[in-house]
């Protein structure tokens, strides 16, 4: 009989989520909402995670101003077992990835996946990371890369190289967000997958890699990791050592240096949900495309997502491909072509209104 392997899900809750402005905030960011159905994102990545028939403690990587806001929804969910990794400022992935790493055994198979994301199919990923952690060479980092459907323009893509095995192939890079011709391209090729952010391998693995490429990092997350206050559901990190920790992506620190790195193609419903037009293609339309939610009266409109989260009407008559979100404080309008740069209008705001209300933006 054989025995799978036990598998610790970390959830990175520590985004921003700035594309989402003006819903997501500093104080209530992205995968805290609830914009689709009754669960925010997080608690759909924590009921995600409880599905993996081996997965043991859970741990939660999240800033701790949200503290609360976290222990709160992961009640709502019923789920126990939880540890919250409480980061004192943000250091980007890779720091957040490597707190994770210390804190577990050195053997421990780790799923890294962003709580921010929609993923369709729970069984279908409980069942692609099971198998994933049994593979028989398991001292790769392997990142999964989801199939394509469309050349899309506002993703990272993962090249495949050569197969390992029935499931997986050696990275041959990582392309930044390409333009529309070159995205055709990887399509068309089909050894060119969108970059999931999903991550699987042993922590003892991991923290090598980073000990090697990154150094700094490793030495710094080790220091502050152990100089943390440990309670029963939470550990928070040294905020003097942590702050001394570069700031970088597990993708620049480790990933597109390392020579262990693999993808797994991941053939599920998946969206990063990284701007409002991704939002509305994940929520059912009107027949005429629409989406509506709150206080909205419209006419003669096609393909807009509209959104009052507050008392406050929103009229509108004859436009198309159209993005309005109201909440109390600001009002967002926006072509759906331009739905990522709302992330430039965010920046331009905090940089010329640093004396309002803070909360006003993401951080």
């Amino acid at each position: 009989m054989t025995i799978r392997s036990q598998i610790v899900p970390v959830i990175l809750a520590g985004g921003s989520g700035t594309r989402l402005w003006p819903l997501s905030k500093k104080s209530s960011p992205k995968q805290f909402l609830k914009l689709i159905g009754n669960n925010s994102l997080f608690q759909e990545a924590l009921l995600r995670v409880q599905q993996i028939p081996t997965a043991s403690e859970i741990l939660v990587v999240i800033n701790e101003s949200h503290y609360f806001i976290c222990r709160d929804q992961i009640k709502e969910v019923g789920i126990e077992n939880v540890t919250m990794i409480l980061e004192p400022c943000s250091r980007n992935t890779a720091p957040a990835i490597a707190l994770a790493a210390h804190h577990v055994e050195p053997d421990a198979m780790m799923v890294i996946l962003p709580a921010d994301h929609l993923i369709g199919d729970g069984p279908g990923f409980s069942s692609i990371i099971s198998a994933a952690a049994e593979r028989e060479n398991n001292d790769h980092l392997i990142t999964f890369g989801i199939v394509p459907t469309s050349p899309k323009t506002g993703y990272g893509y993962i090249k495949s190289a050569e197969k390992l095995d029935e499931m997986a192939f050696m990275v041959d890079g990582f392309i930044e967000k390409p333009d529309e011709r070159r995205a055709q391209s990887f399509l068309a090729a089909k050894n060119y997958y969108w970059n999931s952010g999903i991550f699987l391998f042993k922590a003892k693995a991991f923290l090598e890699e980073l000990e090697k490429w990154a150094t700094p990092i490793y030495q710094a997350s080790l220091d502050a990791y152990h100089a943390s206050e440990i309670k029963d559901d939470f550990l928070r990190i040294d905020e003097e050592r942590f702050a001394k920790c570069p700031s970088n992506s597990i993708d620049y620190a480790v990933m597109e240096k390392t020579d262990k790195g693999a993808v797994i193609p991941f053939n599920l419903p998946w969206s990063d949900l990284g701007c409002w037009a991704s939002v509305a293609d994940a929520v059912d339309s009107d027949e005429e495309g629409n989406v509506i939610q709150g206080n909205v009266i419209l006419k003669d409109c096609e393909r807009c997502y509209l959104s009052s989260e507050n008392k406050q009407l929103i009229a509108t008559i004859g436009v198309k491909d159209l993005i309005v979100v109201a909440t109390a404080d600001a009002v967002l309008i926006a072509d759906k072509a331009h739905a990522q740069e709302v992330k430039e209008i965010v920046k331009s705001l905090k940089k010329h209104t640093s004396q309002t209300n803070p909360n006003s933006f993401s951080g």
